[in-house]
């Protein structure tokens, strides 16, 4: 996945537990995109089967949809507390380089640092 695809994910994730249903548009809003961007992008979510859209167009995830946020939210957070404290990256640069970050890996390294961060947290 991308950093991209990632965002979109964990943007749907909050919002559905925010507000139960989400729309499209809501999407859109929560990211600063435009609505046709959040089409292209849904429309790869829906092929990974990742997202689904309810009969009232309602956007949810699916249960690999709500495990993977899962498994990212929690890397995510060990990226983005490290660029914060050993880069002193601002708190938003943080969180989008973190995304990035995860949707360049391989799976191997993604285990590997997700393994390594959450050991040196624990430090």
């Amino acid at each position: 996945m991308t950093g991209s695809q990632i965002r979109y994910l964990l943007t749907i994730s909050v919002l559905v537990k925010e507000r139960g249903a989400v729309r499209s548009a809501d999407v859109a809003d929560a990211l600063g995109v435009s609505k046709p961007s959040v089409t292209v992008a849904l429309r790869k979510l829906e092929e990974e089967r990742l997202v689904c859209r309810e009969e009232r167009g309602s956007l949810i995830l699916t249960e690999a949809g709500k495990a993977l946020c899962e498994r990212y939210a929690r890397c995510a957070a060990c990226i983005e507390a490290f660029l914060k404290r050993e880069l002193c990256s601002s708190p938003n640069a943080a969180k989008y380089d973190a995304l990035e970050i995860l949707g360049c890996l391989s799976e191997q390294n993604f285990k590997n640092l997700c393994k390594r961060l959450q050991e040196k947290s624990e430090d």
